[in-house]
């Protein structure tokens, strides 16, 4: 209940705070909401990236990809059908620094604080919490400038042969 919650906040909340950015929604894949924003010879693709154990948790992945697509091999995918983590300029948004899905935008909590009788934030509270994070992005696409909630990613080695 607490993941559909969750997502339910982030398509209300998060999804108009993207388009009013300019970001175009791209066909959904599986556990990711898919957005694009042309600008000038590249493109601005931003992922929100869900658990895939179905916990009440995502990140944001983001990547610059050339406007006219990405070379794998002899194939060229449209910037369509490219994922952020293919890109070598691609990483994560994320409210802890941090590997695992711990360190991602949560509707939960761990543990130890359960135990202690805390409460698990509200949906709408996650959701704007990656909103006031969103302009480190801005600045990043703007100027260049990593903000300190960005995590650069290495590419994946090859894109799979059915995308």
């Amino acid at each position: 209940m607490a993941a559909t919650a969750l997502r339910n906040a982030v398509r209300s909340r998060l999804v108009p705070a993207l388009i009013a950015e300019d970001f175009l929604p791209l066909p959904d894949a599986d556990r990711t909401l898919r957005f694009r924003r042309p600008h000038c010879e590249v493109a601005h693709l931003l992922e929100v990236q869900w658990d895939r154990h179905d916990r009440p948790r995502y990140v944001v992945n983001y990547a610059t990809c050339p406007a006219d697509g990405w070379a794998v091999g002899d194939r060229r995918f449209p910037v369509e059908a490219v994922f952020a983590g293919w890109l070598p300029d691609s990483g994560r948004l994320q409210p802890r620094p941090g590997p695992t899905t711990a360190a991602w935008f949560r509707g939960d909590l761990a543990w130890p604080l359960r135990l202690l009788g805390r409460r698990a934030p509200a949906p709408d509270a996650v959701v704007d919490a990656t909103v006031a994070l969103l302009p480190e992005l801005w600045r990043y696409w703007r100027e260049g400038r990593p903000g300190p909630h960005m995590r650069a990613c290495p590419p994946a080695p090859r894109a799979p042969a059915d995308a």
